[in-house]
């Protein structure tokens, strides 16, 4: 469960970095676009806590 949790929360992140135009969470990572990080950061964040709460 905590494996499939995290996987969601990686797939999160992702979607949110190609959201913001970029390929993947990777690229947007090496970019200087600190406000598309944050969103995905926080993507990654509340999908995590999403997949808590359902436990």
């Amino acid at each position: 469960m905590k494996h499939n949790s995290i996987e969601k929360a990686h797939n999160a992140a992702e979607e949110a970095a190609k959201g913001f135009g970029f390929s993947s969470y990777a690229e947007l990572n090496e970019s200087v676009d600190e406000q598309a990080k944050e969103a995905a950061r926080a993507a990654f964040d509340e999908a995590l806590l999403a997949c808590q709460q359902e436990v």
